[in-house]
């Protein structure tokens, strides 16, 4: 799904090209998911994800700790409850900001 299809922000959105990530878990399920944003948080990189099975709630999303290996991604769980807590604040905050100054949901742009 292309989180632009409905944005009547007046933004460019024909260049937009959603990044898939697939993985594999433990017990050898296989998953694919959506990188809806990468962003650094207490000097690491995190990065916002989406199910791309369509069972998924369209409205939760995955956030993990992200580092670039060579020429690759590895994402981990975050285990700590602290640390997770601060950055959804981390994330709430920003998105409030983004309203504020006339941003829209989709894309975080912002409009003069």
């Amino acid at each position: 799904m292309d989180h632009h299809d409905h944005c009547d922000c007046g933004c460019e959105h024909d260049d937009y090209e959603p990044i898939i990530i697939n993985t594999v878990t433990d017990t050898g399920e296989e998953l694919s998911f959506e990188v809806l944003e990468v962003f650094e948080f207490e000097g690491k990189s995190y990065a916002r994800l989406q199910s791309c099975d369509e069972d998924q709630d369209e409205d939760e999303d995955l956030l993990m700790e992200c580092e670039q290996v060579g020429d690759e991604y590895v994402f981990r769980a975050i285990e700590d409850d602290d640390l997770f807590d601060r950055i959804v604040e981390f994330l709430d905050e920003g998105m409030d900001d983004d309203e504020d100054e006339g941003g829209c949901d989709c894309c975080h742009c912002h409009h003069d």
